[in-house]
């Protein structure tokens, strides 16, 4: 190579203060990493694999985290094959999604990006409208180009858990979509869905009918309760209620039953749960 019959090897776009703080690091075990040099740091250790370095880059940045960066944290984490930071700022992202649908980053992502959180059962949401307007406004922002992508992007709305009254005064009205064959039958399906008793929903195409279009986002982030049981060694008979929130992956303790209960049944109706046994 050039560089070794040079004795030295140029590098291109890299901090030096970064190259430097690096190659101290080799010699004496001790860097300093803060929020100002984390990503010039991150690309040196990268460049010249510094896993260590830049795995310590990549767990202060997951701690700075905000609406002001994560777009940009995620497609630096992308080039540089940060999985992990990478996966913590798409989680970020879907739950803090309608705050950062407000912002000027939103309408600058690309159709991929975008497609990339629509689609996803864990996309943090109220309605299913906050989704729809998402889409609708980053398509008008550069509708000229971005006009192609409406049916794809389109065709991950849950439209059967949008109100009647939102699709028929605001969705149906709307141009965009008007003038798009395959936009027109995702809203004739979801009105049908919406209107024809469950019998006759056989009818309706594959579209409307795929389960990931037709499921609730607010059903899928789902808590999990836990209810009585039986102490293993001493036989105790518990009356305590737990719930394990999936999104966040937590155990919290809530109020207990009155009567202890093992080996019960249990069922929830219009947002209670009951116990039986």
């Amino acid at each position: 190579m050039k560089e070794k019959a040079q004795g030295t090897a140029e590098l291109i776009d890299i901090d030096a203060s970064s190259v430097k703080a690096v190659v101290e690091y080799i010699y004496s075990g001790s860097i300093q990493i803060t929020e100002s040099n984390a990503l010039p740091l991150l690309t040196t250790a990268d460049l010249l694999q510094i896993d260590w370095v830049k795995e310590q880059c990549c767990e202060l940045l997951k701690q700075v985290l905000k609406p002001e960066n994560c777009f940009s944290l995620q497609r630096y984490a992308d080039i540089h094959s940060c999985d992990d930071l990478h996966n913590h700022c798409h989680k970020y992202i879907l739950e803090n999604f309608q705050q950062l649908t407000n912002t000027e980053e939103w309408l600058l992502l690309s159709f991929e990006e975008i497609e990339k959180l629509i689609k996803d059962d864990k996309l943090r949401v109220k309605v299913e409208e906050n989704a729809y307007e998402a889409v609708i406004k980053w398509i008008k922002h550069d509708q000229g180009t971005r006009q192609v992508h409406l049916s794809a992007l389109m065709s991950h709305i849950r439209l059967p858990f949008i109100t009647t009254e939102f699709l028929t005064n605001h969705i149906t009205t709307e141009p965009l979509l008007r003038n798009d064959l395959q936009c027109s039958r995702f809203l004739i399906d979801a009105l049908s869905y919406q209107l024809l008793p469950e019998s006759g929903r056989k009818c309706l195409s594959s579209a409307t009918q795929n389960e990931k279009r037709i499921k609730s986002r607010n059903e899928i982030n789902h808590c999990v309760l836990f209810v009585g049981g039986q102490r293993v060694r001493s036989l105790e008979i518990l009356s305590r209620c737990e719930i394990y929130n999936v999104s966040s992956n937590k155990v919290l303790s809530t109020s207990k039953m009155k009567t202890p209960r093992c080996e019960i049944g249990a069922a929830t109706l219009n947002g209670r749960v009951f116990t039986a046994g």
